[in-house]
């Protein structure tokens, strides 16, 4: 837990500092080309608290399809995944997300590179298997509920093709059974990579 705490902050200070120094650099704000494509590979640490007063770290990663659209929108389609092992309660836990929605995306072009910066609301539904769910009619070890996702991230572009995801923050919050309030909230933190393909003109 400890460590988790660390690598949390580390994260946070990095991204800051990533955010700081590419936006002295940045020269105008311009907006992504419509039918710009981009699928992101982003590994993810989440802190949940699945049951109230019960919190933990899970490991895990994201996969994401955003199309552009006029005026700085656009489409996406994310999937995402963690596991966590058996806690102090002996159980372990596995988390699927699909989730879809719209995301708005400012570009800073500076001297070297470009800098996006994007926030999203995302919904969909989430899977929860290899645990154990305690519903009305018994305990069950796989289910499903909403998931409902909302955040942001920065990536720096390395070239017209591809680009570093230097930080994402997403909060998640998924309704699944618990025995108390039926509902989690899940604070995402991760880094990756971005491969863009640009329209055909």
């Amino acid at each position: 837990m400890r460590i988790g705490m660390r690598h949390a902050l580390l994260f946070g200070i990095m991204a800051a500092g990533v955010i700081g120094t590419l936006a002295v650099q940045a020269q105008q704000t311009h907006l992504p080309a419509a039918g710009e494509t981009e699928l992101s590979l982003t590994y993810t640490a989440s802190h949940s608290n699945f049951v109230p007063g019960d919190n933990f770290w899970m490991k895990g990663g994201d996969v994401e399809l955003v199309m552009h659209v006029p005026a700085g929108f656009a489409g996406v389609a994310s999937i995402s995944g963690g596991h966590a092992g058996p806690g102090v309660d002996g159980v372990p836990l596995s988390l699927v997300s699909t989730v879809f929605g719209p995301r708005y995306t400012w570009v800073f072009r500076g001297k070297k590179r470009d800098v996006s910066l994007f926030g999203q609301g995302l919904v969909g539904i989430t899977q929860g298997f290899g645990s154990m769910f305690p519903t009305a009619g018994g305990v069950v070890t796989s289910t499903s509920g909403l998931a409902i996702q909302t955040g942001g991230g920065i990536d720096v572009g390395l070239s017209p093709h591809w680009a570093v995801r230097a930080g994402e923050v997403q909060w998640l919050r998924t309704e699944l059974p618990n025995a108390t309030t039926n509902v989690q909230n899940v604070l995402k933190v991760g880094a990756g990579i971005v491969f863009r393909f640009k329209p055909v003109k």
